[in-house]
């Protein structure tokens, strides 16, 4: 605007504070922009529209008291030419919530110990298996269900030391009679494992396989309800740190449980089905472009070009892993948690196609 119509600065600045302490009315502004530049009335009008575009336009949605995109409109000016604004500003703002949050997860990575970390984590599964699964405590079990994707996603051969610890562990899990091959033993985790994979093998299952055996083993028909969703809990908790991060494919990054958590009035989310390859749509869309790449030689324009995508994909994929980590960490409804599931949304959105506003 100072550019276009050489007004000083200064006044543009005095006429966006007068319509801001005017609480937005912008029926004045017509008449403060003939005021204060002393522009005739089809001049002052083409500037407001210009001021109502690129300044106000793209703060419309914290704008509460009126539509600026109709003020625009009612003047005879055209929404769309003021699109490159609205990038513009989107841009500023995405640029600084990934610089906060590129900080936020640096200082995480910087305060946490993995080897430590990952001590506690085995020390909990070889002793308290139980209590974890009894804890009603919803705080503290986000807090170690962060702690635990976390060394899953960064920890190399974690997830098979804690699923082995688990296999070992002889804690006391139910009180009713227990037997394996017509055997009586002890009702201890490592039984109950032992007796569900007897059962079904040690491929990743589905609901309906887990529903299947809490209805129809024997062991379990005995128990009281509340053992029974014990039983229940410790076969989640198995599943989702046996097959992770396939146990979480179809559950949404934010609601991401290691130890189930039961939510009120809610059944837990599903785990994916086993019916056939189980891919993502980002393992899809990396399936896809290397398919693409096979059918160009090495070194060629089409190849690299596909050769760079791919990388890009894959750098985009670790970030939102990175962030969904983040995320578990923070209570659910915090502000720290919410600002993190929306850039996890916007990154994880398709590109949008070529071309657009301005050609």
């Amino acid at each position: 605007i100072n550019r276009k119509y050489n007004i000083e600065k200064d006044n543009i600045s005095e006429l966006i504070l007068a319509i801001t302490l005017s609480n937005f009315n912008f029926n004045r502004l017509d008449a403060l922009v003939k005021d204060y530049l002393h522009f005739n009335t089809d001049r002052a009008k083409t500037v407001v529209i210009d001021l109502l575009g690129m300044i106000f336009l793209p703060l419309d949605r914290y704008i509460k008291e009126v539509k600026i995109k109709n003020q625009i409109e009612n003047r005879g000016g055209q929404v769309v030419n003021y699109q490159k604004y609205l990038d513009k500003f989107a841009e500023e703002i995405e640029d600084r919530n990934f610089k906060l949050l590129d900080e936020l997860i640096n200082k995480h990575e910087e305060l946490v110990d993995p080897a430590e970390e990952e001590k506690i984590a085995i020390k909990l599964f070889e002793n308290n298996i139980v209590d974890i699964l009894k804890a009603n405590a919803r705080k503290a079990t986000n807090s170690l269900n962060g702690g635990l994707v976390y060394l899953l996603f960064n920890v190399k051969g974690f997830k098979d030391d804690i699923a082995k610890t688990m296999y070992k562990n002889l804690e006391k899990l139910t009180h009713q009679e227990f037997k394996l091959d017509n055997v009586a033993h002890a009702p201890s985790i490592r039984n109950w494992l032992h007796d569900f994979i007897s059962r079904h093998g040690t491929a990743m299952f589905d609901n309906m396989t887990l529903t299947q055996y809490l209805t129809s083993a024997p062991n379990v028909k005995v128990l009281s309800e509340e053992e029974k969703k014990l039983v229940k809990k410790l076969l989640m908790l198995y599943r989702n740190i046996k097959f992770f991060p396939e146990s979480m494919k179809d559950v949404p990054a934010t609601d991401w449980q290691i130890i189930p958590i039961k939510e009120k009035g809610e059944e837990m989310a599903k785990a994916r089905p086993v019916s056939g390859p189980p891919r993502s749509e980002e393992e899809e869309k990396l399936n896809k472009l290397r398919q693409a790449e096979d059918k160009y030689d090495k070194g060629s324009l089409e190849r690299l070009a596909l050769e760079e995508e791919v990388s890009e994909e894959l750098n985009k994929q670790k970030k939102i892993k990175k962030m969904q980590t983040m995320a578990n960490r923070y209570k659910e409804g915090s502000l720290e948690r919410k600002a993190i599931e929306e850039e996890i949304e916007k990154l994880a959105r398709p590109a949008p196609p070529a071309g657009g506003f301005g050609g």
